[in-house]
């Protein structure tokens, strides 16, 4: 989460946001949670899924082998999300869910 999400996050939000348009609130152990303006949420969702899945090649003792950790994501008012992805939405259906909750 650290090298591949964290820190890639922090410099796209930094680097292609506004100012205060988002920033990463917690950094758990096999987590990042986003407090984020609803005009930027897909952008950034799209872009840090993007980041953490990205491959890892290991030396094993059969060779090097490549490894991708599918992100999940989840959307809501609180810590405790609300609406639950296991592979990222389309915009329709992000901006839909995002309308539900009231922030759109």
């Amino acid at each position: 989460v650290n090298v591949y999400g964290w820190r890639l996050s922090y410099d796209c939000i930094h680097r292609t946001l506004p100012p205060k348009a988002a920033w990463v609130c917690m950094n758990g152990h096999d987590s990042l949670k986003f407090m984020v303006k609803p005009a930027y949420a897909y952008e950034l969702l799209v872009n840090a899924q993007r980041f953490m899945e990205t491959e890892v090649v290991y030396d094993t003792p059969r060779g090097k082998q490549g490894m991708v950790i599918p992100v999940e994501a989840s959307l809501g008012l609180s810590w405790a999300g609300g609406v639950e992805w296991k592979r990222t939405p389309s915009e329709a259906e992000f901006t839909q869910a995002l309308r539900n909750l009231g922030g759109g």
